[in-house]
């Protein structure tokens, strides 16, 4: 039915990158297994029939498997993946299951931390949203959609900042945001 009414079938999804809160190897890896955890988990399926290597092996038994019939089935089956983006954070190995917040998936082995070990953070704090301003994260998400999954059609459904600016003609504020997240996704294409 898709191809006679030629429409368009995708989803929306969270997103935010994870860098390494140091540069040893596994706050390297950390940063990656929550890539793979927080994209990977919903788009692998639809690009490639089943979840990521890496999820099957931590999460182990715990995750469902899809059949045969249902690999076939969900394998291809977005035209188009759509992102919402807005900040991102460092990636922190962490091996005691217990110390790992809710937020976080304690099987990816790893917390999302606001500052590095330097203790400092992602970009710049917003004055009015309180998140940490980082446009580069929205180029790593991109790249690793991009690169991951076989280049697909990719559409911000959301990204902005807060103002209380009363002149929304002098909104230098949201201007620069938007400036900045526009050329990072004009650098991903």
């Amino acid at each position: 039915m898709q191809e006679t009414q030629r429409g368009e079938i995708g989803l929306v999804i969270s997103s935010q990158s994870f860098v390494p809160y140091s540069s040893k190897a596994e706050d390297v890896a950390a940063a990656q297994r929550l890539m793979v955890f927080w994209l990977g988990w919903i788009l692998e399926p639809l690009f490639y029939g089943d979840y990521p290597q890496i999820m099957r092996n931590l999460v182990g038994n715990r995750l469902p498997n899809f059949t045969e019939k249902e690999k076939c089935m969900i394998k291809g089956s977005a035209d188009f993946i759509a992102i919402n983006y807005y900040s991102s954070q460092f990636a922190r190995y962490e091996s005691n299951r217990f110390k790992i917040s809710g937020f976080d998936n304690f099987d990816a082995l790893a917390t999302s931390e606001e500052f590095n070990i330097e203790g400092k953070p992602l970009g710049h704090k917003d004055q009015y949203s309180g998140r940490y301003v980082y446009p580069e994260g929205l180029y790593d998400v991109l790249i690793f959609i991009k690169e991951k999954y076989k280049n697909p059609n990719i559409y911000i459904t959301e990204n902005g900042t807060p103002s209380n600016n009363p002149n929304p003609l002098e909104d230098e504020h949201r201007i620069d945001y938007i400036a900045a997240h526009i050329n990072a996704t004009k650098a991903a294409i």
